[in-house]
């Protein structure tokens, strides 16, 4: 009993040392860090800690970390070799390697696997989840289709060298779109693809780097942490002393001004929200517009009636998934796949302005939404 008093005497004493020499009120700031480049888009993280607690120089120091887990994503998970890959003498990516070897065969005829790492086959394993939750409507075999569409590519060039692939063309690649073929040796850490199959991580790429800096920033000291990867937005903690929002964008929102950016905004915490919509990333031909959300069923833009789906979950690579496999879904059949997902909400968007709230999170309107038709579900 001696001993253990003694060490609890000495606990308290060595706090009071600690604590006394700090002030007695908390100094908090808040720092917004910025993280170009990476997954082809702007990440930003703010947030909100004690001075008394971690310095703003270790704070700098801490938050200058995540830089290595974007590029560890890309690395792993990257369809290119990118800037920061370049930057940092890193020539492919797990996922490059893994297609490249797609229909290799060895001297004893069989498929050859690539070594990958722990985080490939998480995320493989993910998304193989979503896509039997959502029946193939999302699919990480998508490569070939999307390469041959090649959407990003080719917006900002004139229409009059937009390429749109043929209906043969599109019908020969979808034959290489399945998921259920891919080939994983869990143990060994390896993957193997069939002749023609590519995969792509495009669609829960992001959600997942989010929920690595996620995993990291929760090791800190904070009070408030608002992480945006691209559009990937994922809230934690509480703040005494400032309060917080995340809204869903207007998809009709321009820049003269006549809407409002945003339509509703949620205070929910530890949370994250990931919309995806064809208002953005899209090409013109001949007076038809061809989005970049592939259907790995038609191999064609989805076509139906949504502008966009935002998904709200504690899982942002999920959520990012999710909200690309509901899109594909269309309205009806994706507001009741939502009601099955415990612990999951959306928000869907539709072209005649209706906006349709599925599960249990609780929004405020923004002013100027008039012309929009709130339904509850």
């Amino acid at each position: 009993m001696k001993k253990y008093l003694l060490l609890i005497i000495s606990l308290i004493f060595t706090f009071c040392l600690v604590s006394c020499d700090k002030d007695d009120e908390p100094n908090y700031v808040i720092r917004k860090y910025g993280y170009y480049s990476y997954l082809d888009t702007i990440s930003n993280v703010t947030i909100q800690f004690d001075t008394n607690v971690t310095s703003i120089e270790q704070m700098d120091y801490n938050m200058k970390q995540i830089d290595n887990i974007l590029l560890d994503i890309e690395k792993t998970f990257s369809v290119e070799q990118t800037i920061n890959m370049q930057i940092n003498q890193v020539a492919t990516s797990l996922l490059m390697n893994v297609n490249k070897n797609s229909g290799v065969i060895d001297e004893n005829n069989n498929l050859v696997y690539t070594e990958v790492n722990d985080d490939f086959i998480h995320l493989l394993k993910q998304s193989t989840y979503v896509s039997e939750l959502l029946n193939g409507s999302f699919d990480v075999t998508v490569g070939p289709l999307t390469n041959l569409w090649d959407i990003t590519g080719q917006m900002g060039i004139g229409e009059e060298y937009i390429k749109i692939p043929t209906d043969e063309q599109i019908k020969d690649k979808l034959q290489y779109v399945d998921y259920t073929k891919v080939l994983i040796d869990e143990e060994n850490k390896k993957v193997a693809l069939p002749s023609g199959m590519m995969l792509d991580f495009g669609a829960i790429a992001k959600g997942y780097a989010a929920d690595k800096v996620v995993e990291y920033v929760k090791t800190l000291d904070y009070e408030i942490v608002l992480i945006d990867l691209g559009g990937n937005i994922y809230t934690i903690g509480e703040s005494p002393t400032t309060t917080s929002t995340i809204g869903i964008r207007n998809p009709f929102w321009n820049n003269e001004g006549l809407e409002p950016y945003q339509l509703m905004k949620t205070d929910k915490r530890d949370t994250s929200i990931v919309t995806s919509g064809i208002y953005e990333r899209y090409i013109k031909k001949d007076d038809v517009t061809y989005h970049h959300l592939l259907s790995p069923i038609t191999g064609y833009p989805f076509d139906n009636e949504i502008l966009s789906v935002s998904i709200i979950g504690e899982s942002s690579a999920l959520c990012d998934a999710i909200a690309t496999g509901i899109y594909g879904l269309g309205l009806e059949a994706g507001i009741e796949k939502i009601k099955t997902l415990e612990g999951y909400s959306a928000v869907f968007i539709t072209k005649d302005r209706n906006i349709y709230v599925v599960g249990d999170i609780e929004f405020v309107v923004e002013p100027g939404t008039d012309n929009f038709t709130f339904n509850y579900i």
